[in-house]
Formats: C-alpha cells, sequence, structure tokens
C-alpha cells in the first residue's frame, strides 16, 4: 500500500529527528537477510541504544540538511537501505553493523555517517575494527605504567641484592 503525503512527511520529520541527535551511521543493504536476523538485528540494536530503521532513499535524502547532502552513490545503490542510528558515539552501531556482518555476509555495510559527512565503506569498516574507547584507554594507560612499573623492578631487585648480600655477611 502506497503511503500518503501525509505520512511521508510525518516519516521525514521523525528521521530529521533522529539525524540532528544521532552521533552516527551506518547505511546497510539487508536485501538478502532473512526477517528472523533482521528481528534479532533489532533488539541487539536496542539493548545498546541503538535504533535500526529501514527507509526509502527519498525519503532520507529529503530529511538531510541542505548543508549536508547524502551521499549520491548511495542513492543509486541496488537493494533495500537501512540506518542504524548511534545515539551514544560513533563506535557503537559501526560495530554492532560490522560484528552482525561477520556473521551474516549478506548484509552489506555500504557506508557510515559521523563528524557532519558521509564516510565510504571502507572508513566505517575500518572504525568498527578499532577497539573500544574503554579498551584504548586501557592500553593508554598501560603504556604510561609501564616505565613507572620497571623502574620500580629495577629498584625492588637493587634492595634485594642489598638484602642477600647483608645477610650472607652476617652468616
Amino acid at each position: 500500500m502506497a503511503l500518503t503525503r501525509q505520512q511521508k512527511e510525518e516519516i521525514v520529520s521523525d528521521l530529521k529527528e533522529k539525524i540532528v541527535s544521532q552521533q552516527g551511521m551506518i547505511f546497510i543493504n539487508f536485501s538478502h537477510l532473512s526477517a528472523d536476523n533482521l528481528s534479532h538485528l533489532r533488539q541487539e540494536a536496542k539493548k545498546k541504544d541503538c535504533l535500526f530503521k529501514v527507509v526509502k532513499k527519498t525519503l532520507l535524502r529529503l530529511a538531510f540538511p541542505e548543508e549536508e547532502k547524502l551521499e549520491p552513490a548511495l542513492e543509486k545503490e541496488e537493494g533495500s537501505l537501512a540506518v542504524m542510528f548511534g545515539f551514544q558515539d560513533e563506535m557503537t552501531p559501526a560495530k554492532l553493523v560490522y560484528n552482525f556482518t561477520q556473521d551474516h555476509p549478506e548484509m552489506e555495510i555500504q557506508g557510515g555517517w559521523w563528524q557532519s559527512k558521509f564516510q565510504p565503506a571502507e572508513k566505517t569498516i575500518a572504525l568498527a575494527q578499532l577497539p573500544d574507547y574503554q579498551t584504548l584507554v586501557q592500553q593508554l594507560v598501560g603504556v604510561f605504567q609501564a616505565p613507572i612499573a620497571s623502574f620500580a623492578r629495577v629498584l625492588e631487585n637493587n634492595y634485594k641484592g642489598l638484602l642477600s648480600c647483608l645477610s650472607q655477611i652476617k652468616n
């Protein structure tokens, strides 16, 4: 059943709100994905404070502000288009979709949107393969902590050596 003009306007205004409030978007071709897998992806997205939404390409184009244009190549792609909106950060939807595509190769990442511009699929996949924020912070702290810990071990060994030497002299 065809959508009425009023329904289309409501969809476009809803998309505009989501585009303004999002931190990152991932564009997905899901045309060969089963309904069960699609439902599973929606549930996973909901758990991670993301939103999986199937949209018409023309309505998505209309929802974008004039100064931020949707990538023309994205509109020309064959297949169904869905958008994964991330409301916390850019990483969450990218990782979620990337991990899902590893188990379901019939789904394809078309690109992403963060920092107010379209990112091709290669950059989106590269972002998804990075460790998450918490892991990066832990690695950075480990890098800063390593020289201090090494220095402490050296000093500790000197004291152990001195104590060992004094105990041998005592005996």
